[in-house]
């Protein structure tokens, strides 16, 4: 199934990681300001900025979003510099390359510029990776068979009676199975909607949902409990909404909630991780 929703992107407000790049620029601002004034002071340097004017920023070429490289178990790292209209990221074939990890694919993914009108556009898409793309998100639309990662595990949504899509309705053998003989016991199961989840390729558990679940590690707060010291005690709520769709919901949990998401336009900035290696993207 095709993955491509509109997900609410942890932007710089949230998820502490773009707060931290912003904080870390806008010293580095304040430093160069301050070194310009002591050499104008000095006689060594520039004239202070005039109040009101506005700092040069290029006007006919594209601007440069900067990707990084998280450090493992932190908010920054390796900083690389997008100029091309198409950057790729991987394993191997790749103009960012991750060597060490395993799970991502030679060539994972693209990040893409585009002119629109006066402006220019940002997107990530998936280049059909064995593993996929997971995106940070504070809350999205979910539908049957969408995955997403929290702590060490992934998960699957599995909502069997959900409508099918305008264009799997379209083909003719749409929900066509073999004859079989079934249970009642083993019917109701598998049309009841469950969350199942997954450590590696293994599934180990599957939970019936009801209206409202909250995922989490404390039994006494959430209604699915997982024994990982990687969740928070409430970590996400996962939602039925009165249309019969889903949504999932972050609970400011310290390590997020990833979605798989083939591709997602980018406004400001977006978290991703392909793997176990995390990406901060910022646009201008």
């Amino acid at each position: 199934m095709s993955n491509k929703v509109k997900p609410t992107i942890v932007a710089p407000s949230a998820g502490g990681v773009l707060q931290a790049a912003a904080a870390a620029e806008a010293g580095r601002r304040k430093q160069e300001g301050a070194s310009r004034l002591a050499g104008a002071a000095a006689g060594q340097g520039e004239a202070a900025e005039p109040t009101g004017v506005a700092v040069f920023r290029p006007g006919r070429r594209p601007p440069v979003a900067l990707l990084t490289v998280l450090d493992d178990g932190a908010n920054d790292g390796e900083v690389v510099r997008l100029r091309d209209a198409r950057t790729v990221v991987g394993r191997e074939d790749a103009d960012v390359r991750i060597p060490h990890d395993p799970l991502i694919s030679s060539k994972h993914l693209e990040i893409v510029r585009r002119a629109e009108g006066n402006s220019w556009r940002w997107a990530v898409r998936d280049l059909g990776s064995r593993n996929g793309t997971f995106f940070r998100v504070s809350r999205c639309r979910v539908r049957n068979q969408f995955e997403f990662l929290m702590g060490s595990c992934r998960y699957r949504l599995n909502v069997p009676n959900e409508t099918v899509s305008d264009a799997d309705a379209d083909r003719e053998d749409a929900g066509t199975q073999g004859w079989a003989a079934v249970s009642l016991e083993s019917l109701a199961k598998a049309s009841a909607p469950h969350l199942v989840r997954f450590e590696g390729d293994a599934e180990v558990a599957s939970y019936p949902l009801g209206e409202e679940m909250v995922i989490g590690s404390d039994p006494a707060k959430s209604q699915i409990t997982v024994d990982d010291p990687l969740l928070n005690s409430e970590h996400a709520r996962l939602i039925r909404q009165p249309n019969g769709m889903w949504r999932i919901e972050d609970l400011r949990s310290r390590n997020g909630t990833w979605m798989r998401i083939e591709q997602s336009a980018v406004e400001r900035g977006c978290q991703f991780q392909l793997g176990e290696q995390r990406f901060l993207l910022k646009v201008n």
